[in-house]
């Protein structure tokens, strides 16, 4: 993406109503994929490069939250769209 059309995104978010934003996305989810820690980052070698430990997918939706879990969701050319976590402080 180039930094024009960077520019432009941005320029069309700030007039975008979140929610009305956000639900756009979840409209093209086909598929949601649950994992403890995080597996995907769109930034190349993130976990590596920091040496953070990738986390592991789950089968299923989990029944609580213990951890920190990630919900992702993909679209139908199965491209990651959303990026949801849910931290648990105690």
């Amino acid at each position: 993406m180039k930094n024009k059309e960077l520019v432009k995104n941005f320029e069309l978010l700030s007039k975008i109503n979140y929610f009305e934003f956000k639900k756009s996305f979840e409209e093209k989810i086909v598929n949601w994929k649950w994992s403890k820690g995080s597996v995907y980052n769109p930034k190349p070698f993130y976990h590596e490069i920091n040496r953070f430990a990738k986390g592991k997918l789950l089968k299923e939706e989990p029944e609580f939250f213990d951890k920190v879990i990630y919900k992702y969701g993909f679209d139908k050319d199965g491209i990651l769209v959303l990026d949801c976590s849910f931290h648990i402080y105690q």
